[in-house]
């Protein structure tokens, strides 16, 4: 199958940042696709057809799925304040089974599903491989891994052919999870945490975009596993320093020592509780902002043909083009 031919690519999640920016690319290029979301999207490209379903609700999806030759799941419930435990399950565990299964019964030829590096948890310095032992730590990640292994056993039981694409640290134009951080590069309180040693592994939604369009498009199915993140890893020290140019300004320079922060952190989050206000420094922000978190790219690059194009520091002049455009930086 090949969608050049005539195959409907079937986006859902289309009205989330990853989805959104993926429809918009397929329908740039004249592909019959049909995008798909819980919510209407602020704007449905030129080309593309737009059909409400909740992949949670396995009755809503029939419709969407008629006629479909790929899907590319990329609707998902990130660790949003307020998201409850049922919601994740809903979007990560039971909604992309719902979607494999009732895709094999309409015809459907291959499913990629989009996850993501984070079920791995901390990594240490070095890069870790698609096969190192999975080690969630937040409730997004544990049913992330729960909904990846869902689908690639639903896809042997089913004879349908997966694609699993596990994206790193995604930013770039569109994207809100991030734009604390580049905020908070503004402020002059804006200090480092544990002297900003710990290793990341952005990459730009583009290149994301371009790994789904690489297998939802390949002449046959690429099975398999595939991390995505930009060229090389970075310490959270580069990255600042990357958006503190971007944004103007100088970049932070003091330090908080790791197990200072953590106890802060802790002590937040006591006091916002009670009046139900998410603290503006968590526990698990703490681990983030200290933990390696670096992957090998390789299996991407050999099997998929795909490579990041899009460097860190254009990536981040683009992302904050986008925020000012948009009155949010």
């Amino acid at each position: 199958m090949s969608a050049e031919r005539g195959g409907l690519l079937l986006v859902t999640g289309s009205s989330g940042f990853i989805g959104g920016r993926l429809t918009s690319r397929l329908a740039s290029l004249g592909l019959p696709v049909r995008a798909t979301s819980r919510r209407s999207p602020a704007r449905v490209p030129d080309g593309a057809e737009f059909l409400p379903a909740d992949i949670g609700d396995r009755d809503s999806l029939s419709r969407v799925l008629d006629g479909v030759r790929c899907v590319v799941n990329v609707a998902g419930q990130l660790g949003d304040p307020g998201a409850k435990v049922r919601d994740h399950i809903r979007a990560n565990v039971e909604g992309p089974l719902n979607l494999i299964e009732e895709a094999a019964t309409s015809g459907c030829e291959r499913f990629v599903h989009v996850s993501t590096v984070g079920l791995l948890g901390g990594t240490g310095p070095r890069p870790a491989p698609e096969d190192a032992p999975p080690r969630p730590v937040s409730l997004y990640e544990r049913t992330k891994w729960q909904g990846e292994v869902a689908v690639l056993e639903a896809g042997r039981r089913l004879a349908m052919p997966v694609t699993v694409i596990r994206p790193a640290l995604v930013y770039g134009p569109g994207d809100r999870h991030l734009l604390p951080l580049f905020r908070a590069v503004r402020s002059p309180f804006c200090v480092l945490i544990g002297g900003g040693r710990a290793m990341t592994h952005p990459v730009h939604v583009d290149d994301v975009v371009e790994a789904l369009r690489i297998t939802a498009l390949s002449p046959e199915p690429v099975e398999g596993v595939y991390h995505i993140a930009g060229e090389r890893p970075v310490s959270f020290r580069e990255l600042l320093a990357g958006i503190a140019a971007a944004v103007g300004v100088r970049p932070p320079r003091l330090s908080v020592p790791s197990g200072a922060a953590h106890l802060a952190a802790a002590a937040a989050e006591i006091a916002f509780r009670p009046f139900g206000l998410k603290p503006p420094l968590t526990r698990q922000q703490v681990s983030a902002l200290t933990t390696d978190r670096v992957f090998d790219i390789s299996r991407a690059r050999q099997r998929l043909g795909w490579r990041p194009l899009v460097s860190l520091e254009e990536g981040l002049a683009l992302t904050v083009e986008w925020y000012r455009a948009h009155d949010l930086l």
